[in-house]
């Protein structure tokens, strides 16, 4: 059964049909003689980093798609929520490609852009009336995303944040990061390719 198992796996990957040999292997496959044998790290599939222009937040920009469209300059634009969580429930999503496909694929290089990110949550926040202090500003990490392409969410009160829905923006679970947490680990070069990297 586990070789089964795992040879459905590796199909879903996208690793060819003698993977599993390789995998065990550890090689690319049949070399020809004298042929020096190729890493494993060559044939397995690199997860994308980068999001699609297909996704749909890529789709709002382009305005294929509708929105309700609060800011927008030529970096972020911020929409609401079409399924809020709390009283406010924006999303700032940057448009300047590429765009990194989730907060796991940011690096230190990408501190500015959330660092602006956070700045124009934190306007549109008090321009809608709301407190920082009782809201959440963050980011769900992988793979508990729904929309492939980097986005901020931006929700207030916290404390009116639909019954069934808080689970999901609780800051310093597996699942969701704030904003001021992934800037400080960018800022100090910690990588955010863990599962828990608090």
């Amino acid at each position: 059964m586990a070789p089964v198992v795992i040879a459905a796996a590796l199909v879903v990957l996208g690793v060819p049909a003698n993977g599993f040999h390789q995998l065990m292997m550890g090689t690319q496959g049949p070399q020809a003689p004298g042929e020096p044998l190729l890493p494993m790290h060559r044939f397995i599939p690199v997860p994308r980093r980068e999001a699609s222009a297909s996704n749909p937040f890529a789709q709002i920009i382009a305005r294929k798609l509708p929105a309700v469209i609060l800011f927008e300059d030529d970096e972020l634009i911020v929409i609401r929520d079409r399924s809020p969580a709390a009283p406010l429930h924006l999303q700032v999503i940057p448009k300047l490609a590429p765009v990194p496909r989730d907060v796991q694929a940011l690096t230190d290089d990408h501190a500015p852009l959330v660092r602006r990110m956070q700045s124009v949550a934190i306007t549109q926040l008090q321009k809608e009336g709301f407190s920082e202090a009782d809201s959440r500003i963050g980011f769900h990490v992988p793979p508990f995303i729904s929309v492939p392409h980097l986005h901020m969410h931006v929700i207030s009160p916290a404390a009116d944040i639909i019954p069934r829905k808080r689970f999901k923006y609780v800051p310093g679970s597996v699942w969701f990061w704030t904003s001021a947490r992934v800037l400080e680990k960018l800022e100090s070069n910690s990588c955010l390719q863990r599962l828990w990297p608090w």
